[in-house]
């Protein structure tokens, strides 16, 4: 039997000297009050209710027995009440920097329909990473292989000037005979692309159309990439969702496809397909990108 059940009606009728409000205190119907404290009365081998007056009346048993079914009841509230909080306590998910807060809200918003409490805070990818390692945040969103991403994002790059063009080639930043006393174009890397699969293949690229080294600049933070874009005519390796939050003009590598990809980093693992069941599409969203 529901020791538990039937002590909580045990409790209420009589609290209640009436099977008819103490089962209406439970939220259950009389009849299934008398069901539970009939059974827990089965399981005690003992009468705990005088039903024969027209007030209910405790027996002795009752009377001795009641301190302790009452201490059940609280002990099983208490339990509830702290399963309920755990459960519902707010969890972090780290998220990259260049995010509208706008899309992060829809992540939270996605995740309170499926029983989620989501605190979101942005970070550079090892800080993200870390906060997960070291237990201040249960989950992050970072840099992985295209190959064993959940989200992969397109990337280009970014420039504060307009143009009209959809595609940008590199190449046209190479620094010719004559051109040596123009200011040098640089391609600005985000922390976010600073991983060997995206890193190495622009790398790649830049030394095979003979940019100088210094035009490859890997920026410690996003705000020091956007400050060095900003007024000049360097560029960014960004998204296009990235592009439009920064307010730069955003177009296609012409020589190479680059995609960034990202995968949920877990503190534990335990609730990780509950997340994704509720996030995925909001998250890819947020990234500017799809869900693989």
């Amino acid at each position: 039997m529901d020791i538990v059940a039937g002590c909580e009606a045990f409790v209420s009728v009589s609290r209640r000297g009436s099977f008819t409000y103490g089962a209406a205190e439970c939220g259950i119907p009389q009849s299934v009050a008398s069901k539970r404290i009939a059974s827990l009365e089965d399981h005690l081998g003992g009468q705990l209710l005088d039903r024969t007056t027209r007030r209910v009346e405790l027996t002795e048993l009752g009377r001795i027995l009641l301190p302790s079914a009452s201490a059940i009841v609280s002990l099983a509230e208490g339990l509830r009440d702290q399963a309920r909080r755990q459960l519902h306590r707010p969890v972090t998910l780290m998220m990259p920097t260049a995010l509208a807060v706008a899309d992060l809200s829809q992540i939270a918003i996605a995740a309170r329909k499926h029983d989620f409490a989501l605190r979101i805070e942005t970070a550079e990818p090892a800080v993200r990473g870390e906060m997960v390692r070291v237990g201040q945040a249960e989950y992050a969103v970072q840099p992985v292989p295209a190959a064993d991403a959940v989200w992969q994002v397109n990337l280009g790059v970014a420039s504060a000037q307009t143009t009209g063009d959809s595609q940008f080639q590199l190449e046209s930043i190479r620094v010719r005979r004559g051109e040596m006393k123009r200011p040098t174009r640089k391609l600005w890397i985000q922390t976010e692309d600073n991983v060997p699969h995206i890193r190495d293949r622009i790398t790649w690229l830049a030394n095979s159309i003979s940019l100088q080294p210094g035009q490859l600049k890997v920026a410690d933070t996003l705000i020091e990439a956007v400050t060095g874009v900003a007024g000049s005519k360097d560029l960014l390796l960004c998204s296009e969702r990235e592009a439009d939050h920064l307010q730069l003009h955003w177009r296609h590598i012409r020589e190479l496809h680059l995609v960034r990809g990202y995968a949920l980093a877990s503190r534990t693992g335990e609730r990780d397909a509950e997340l994704l069941d509720g996030s995925a599409s909001p998250i890819a969203c947020a990234l500017g990108g799809r869900i693989i």
